[in-house]
């Protein structure tokens, strides 16, 4: 996705999260880009729009989203002229289906009517694209091929459908995409309904997309350019095939697919084709499986408490639970593993993630860089980040970032006592660290520096900064109200 169409999305999803009008100023302060950019990009939205205004305009209110039924979203909008990014990706995906077999320049570009200049400049752009994959453009004689083993290929494939196409299985099933081959796509889900009826598991988005990816283009690279044409580079060593001994079930179900494949496809595939489908399964996570009994590696728990405390130190918050530590480890278990075999799975929610959460996003990419050094692994991309950015983002929303306050009373111990009871009961937001005098506040303070708020019945010396509100003994209604919004103010400041 462009910058262009990514601030596109960014600014619909905001509007989607208020039922009322937002100014282009504060649109501007959301996404980062200047009010010019805001007016000029809602133009393009409802330009691009098939059903009219997307986001109507109020003068001296500013914008907001139309939910009409007949509306479609701009991102499944399909305009007129095709962008040069789609010409772009079609041809690449049409050279990298039938590689490594030439295509006539004709063949690929006539549908497009560009010039010889654009020709070269989407070809600089491809092969800039490809060589990421260690796949080489080759234009030779007026013809195009692409070359590479055969693993990078359906990767560089893979990468490309999903980058471009939201896959969704369940209305695959029921009505025909015509990106898709009905009989192949069919062929395909069934493989997936056996691999969970075998394993008595369900494969769970986007875990399920990697699958039905991975089949697919296998039968689609079949069908383009034949079996002749797989270079899968080096053979599988017999220690890489001996690792699939280390889960049977994965093992066989892996076996008992790529046969099924054979006999859809009438032919006899390479024992590559085995060792793939079983990284992609253990690399995937899984519902269902005997999770109470679930035995963890030692560098998975590692990982896992270095991700918790590290996240617990930067946020502030106490996040050690045993229901986010399993849950994380179960997802970094197959994040291991997607590591080592290069398996990239396409996290579709990711800007909304970056917006919604955008601090807790940044702390777990810190914290993923620091895991990649200290454990030795390739980098954590940005759709891993996002998918453990939100074990984090739940477990923070169920236990809300407390205020941690002070409580300054001139009263007696007794009243102060009664005061924390009722504050603790009526406004649980609050985190009471202790009950203070006035006389000993400064080494209170030196005690607790990270107080957030000190809730007293007198007012504070001047000479105090930290944020402060004076009460009654007695908390009136009041001083509830009042408390609360200061609590509410720090809050949303944190």
């Amino acid at each position: 996705m462009s910058p262009v169409e990514r601030r596109k999305q960014a600014l619909l999803y905001t509007l989607s999260n208020h039922r009322d009008f937002v100014t282009a100023d504060e649109l501007s302060g959301v996404l980062d880009i200047s009010t010019k950019s805001v007016y000029r990009l809602i133009k393009q939205i409802n330009e691009e729009s098939r059903d009219g205004v997307l986001i109507s305009s109020e003068k001296g209110r500013g914008f907001k989203l139309e939910y009409r039924q007949s509306h479609t979203p701009v991102s499944d909008s399909k305009p007129v002229s095709i962008t040069p990014i789609e010409r772009r990706n079609k041809i690449m995906e049409e050279l990298l289906f039938s590689a490594p077999s030439e295509k006539g320049v004709c063949e690929i570009y006539d549908p497009f009517y560009i010039s010889e200049n654009v020709m070269a400049s989407d070809e600089r752009v491809i092969a800039d694209i490809l060589q990421k994959y260690a796949i080489k453009l080759i234009r030779k004689n007026r013809t195009l091929r692409v070359t590479g083993n055969e693993s990078n290929i359906r990767r560089a494939i893979k990468d490309l459908i999903q980058s471009t196409e939201m896959i969704d299985l369940g209305q695959l099933a029921i009505q025909q995409d015509q990106k898709f081959n009905k009989y192949d796509a069919e062929f395909v889900l069934n493989q997936i309904r056996d691999i969970e009826q075998n394993l008595h598991i369900v494969l769970p988005h986007p875990y399920n997309i990697n699958i039905f990816s991975h089949i697919y283009i296998l039968i689609s690279r079949f069908r383009k350019a034949g079996l002749r044409s797989f270079n899968y580079g080096v053979n599988i060593s017999k220690a890489e095939l001996n690792k699939m001994d280390t889960d049977l079930n994965l093992k066989e179900i892996s076996v008992k697919i790529v046969k099924n494949i054979e006999r859809y496809l009438n032919t006899t595939l390479p024992d590559h084709e085995v060792y793939f489908l079983f990284q992609y399964l253990i690399s995937s996570r899984m519902q269902g499986q005997e999770e109470d009994k679930e035995i963890f590696a030692d560098t998975v728990q590692e990982i896992t408490q270095f991700f918790i405390r590290q996240i617990e130190e930067k946020s502030a918050n106490r996040l050690s639970s045993k229901k986010l530590f399993t849950n994380l480890a179960r997802h970094i278990k197959p994040l291991l593993n997607r590591l080592e075999h290069g398996i990239h799975v396409k996290n579709n929610l990711l800007e909304q993630i970056k917006l919604e959460y955008a601090q807790i996003f940044l702390d777990v990419e810190e914290v993923a860089d620091a895991v990649s050094e200290k454990f030795h692994l390739p980098k954590i991309n940005e759709d891993e980040v996002g998918f453990i950015t939100l074990y984090f983002a739940q477990i923070l929303e169920e236990n809300p970032n407390k205020v941690k306050s002070l409580i300054m009373c001139t009263t007696g111990i007794g009243t102060s006592e009664l005061l924390k009871v009722k504050i603790g009961k009526k406004i649980p937001d609050i985190e009471i660290l202790d009950v203070i005098s006035t006389r000993n506040i400064h080494s209170v303070l030196e005690k607790f520096p990270n107080v957030d708020l000190i809730i007293s019945t007198v007012k504070l010396d001047a000479s105090i900064e930290v944020p402060s509100i004076v009460i009654s003994a007695m908390l009136t209604v009041d001083d509830q109200e009042r408390l609360l919004t200061r609590v509410g103010e720090l809050q949303d400041g944190k």
